[in-house]
């Protein structure tokens, strides 16, 4: 299984999702509760890469930055049915993250 083929074909929120990052310090209950989730449904057989990306998700709506989110999906894939897997996708999740960013912040017309 190519990971960046399973990468790109995983469900992700719509693009009108609220992508902006809330100002000031990250949010720590949010950040406490992705990492929740992610141990509670992507650490089993099925869900690691959807939930893999939702917890890159939720860790950048908590307000955490790329290198912060970077590290906690490199430490939380350790918990991953199949960890080896997980970190592969890390890259392909961070480029998610930031084209999703863009995506939001761009000007509509």
């Amino acid at each position: 299984m190519d990971p960046r083929v399973v990468a790109k074909n995983a469900p992700t929120p719509p693009a009108t999702a609220p992508m902006l990052m809330p100002p000031g310090t990250p949010d720590q209950e949010k950040i406490e509760e992705a990492i929740r989730q992610w141990r509670d449904l992507g650490c089993t057989p099925g869900n690691g890469n959807q939930e893999f990306f939702r917890l890159g998700l939720r860790l950048a709506y908590a307000g955490v930055p790329d290198h912060e989110i970077e590290h906690t999906l490199a430490e939380q894939s350790q918990y991953a049915h199949t960890p080896k897997d997980r970190r592969r996708n890390i890259p392909y999740v961070m480029r998610g993250l930031r084209r999703r960013r863009a995506q939001t912040r761009a000007p509509t017309t």
